[in-house]
């Protein structure tokens, strides 16, 4: 049912164990009927119509231009970690805190030091 014609319908029924729904106008004319996938079957079930609008919508989103800037994953600082020591109860912040430049350091050494092999 094309979402113009939404407004039209007074009345959805529907009969248990039955796949399909029907909608009514309030003169009883049905409008439209949908076929229901089964609960917890993992199906969406859409109308030519809707699919093709829903399509449309998407690629009318897409864009060329760049993506968002990344945030920078920076290690906690003080304030943080001082915080995080008031609210675990933990008179000490965590220790050193490792980022992958180090990971990447030991690799390019251990590489170097095999000949690089793994």
């Amino acid at each position: 049912m094309p979402p113009i014609t939404v407004s039209s319908a007074d009345l959805i029924t529907e009969i248990p164990r039955d796949p399909t729904i029907r909608i009514a106008s309030s003169a009883g004319e049905i409008v439209a009927s949908h076929r229901r996938a089964p609960s917890s079957a993992g199906q969406t079930v859409r109308a030519r119509e809707h699919a093709a609008m829903l399509e449309k919508a998407v690629l009318q989103a897409f864009t060329t231009e760049h993506a968002c800037r990344r945030k920078a994953n920076r290690p906690p600082g003080l304030r943080a970690l001082a915080e995080l020591a008031r609210l675990t109860g933990h008179e000490q912040p965590p220790g050193r805190v490792v980022s992958l430049a180090d990971y990447q350091q030991l690799a390019d050494a251990r590489t170097a030091a095999t000949g690089g092999t793994r």
